[in-house]
């Protein structure tokens, strides 16, 4: 039979929607780390490298297998390099471990320069994911002095918290699966959701409230 316009109209069958999925927050709030600085300095040839090493660390807070943090991270830099010499060099690295400090990842750089600086900033990375504590997450700042002569005179400071909290966002997820089957073929995608946000995922984007 041929439909008003010249269609096969849709055989008869069957179709269902299996949806599987769990809601995996455990924790969902915002955390904060202490503050820390260190300051290397290189009268003379050499250098010197000293660690920055917040304290309080962020507290003992256990996490889900699909939750996620965000942090914003209050950092400052300050430099006095012999300017214009060109003997005289400084620089920092801030960086985040998700291991206790086992491995660090650089997510702010200053590098290596006989120039001065003096400058406060917030610096957001992540969403870092795979956590079970967040006491896992750890902070700090590599901050470097570097004398190519005799007469050198470098100071550098690195600081977190510089005039301001770090924070720790942690958010809930729900993830899962949908499968679709008709006439007995299935096809099957996974989702993942964040609340109170936008979650970009293979499948497009989700907004949960």
């Amino acid at each position: 039979m041929v439909g008003e316009r010249g269609f096969e109209p849709p055989t008869a069958g069957s179709a269902t929607v299996t949806v599987n999925g769990s809601e995996q927050s455990n924790t969902t709030g915002t955390y904060t780390l202490g503050s820390g600085s260190a300051t290397a300095t290189m009268n003379g040839q050499g250098t010197d490298n000293e660690t920055a090493i917040p304290y309080p660390p962020f507290p003992s807070v256990p996490m889900g297998s699909s939750d996620a943090v965000m942090v914003t991270a209050n950092i400052g830099y300050q430099a006095q390099t012999d300017l214009g010499v060109g003997i005289g060099r400084a620089g920092a690295t801030f960086e985040y471990s998700t291991n206790g400090g086992a491995t660090w990842t650089a997510f702010y750089t200053q590098n290596l320069a006989n120039e001065d600086f003096n400058y406060v900033k917030n610096v957001t990375f992540g969403p870092i994911g795979g956590l079970s504590n967040l006491n896992q997450l750890q902070v700090q700042a590599v901050v470097t002095a570097v004398g190519a002569g005799s007469d050198s005179d470098v100071t550098a400071t690195a600081s977190i918290d510089a005039n301001a909290q770090t924070t720790a966002q942690v958010s809930g997820y729900d993830s899962g699966s949908v499968t679709v089957t008709v006439n007995g073929h299935s096809d099957m995608v996974n989702f993942q959701g964040r609340h109170g946000g936008i979650h970009r995922g293979s499948i497009g984007e989700c907004d949960q409230q």
